[in-house]
């Protein structure tokens, strides 16, 4: 059972993002130590990875906690 009402888990909902979070920025973080060149939140791929590395085919989807 939910604690809030639906307008108030909708307002929450609302502000949660889904780009540029605490993970995200922690796996391109590492990624750059690395010397690694990627992109992020990749349109042109399905469902839009959150980091791609072209070069080497790889396809990163980071699922952090909200």
């Amino acid at each position: 059972m939910d604690i809030f009402s639906a307008t108030k888990r909708s307002d929450i909902m609302r502000k949660v993002r889904s780009r540029n979070t605490t993970p995200e920025r922690i796996a391109a973080g590492v990624l750059e130590s690395f010397g690694l060149g990627f992109d992020r939140n990749y349109k042109k791929l399905a469902s839009s990875p959150d980091i791609v590395l072209r070069g080497k085919k790889i396809a990163i989807f980071v699922h952090g906690c909200f």
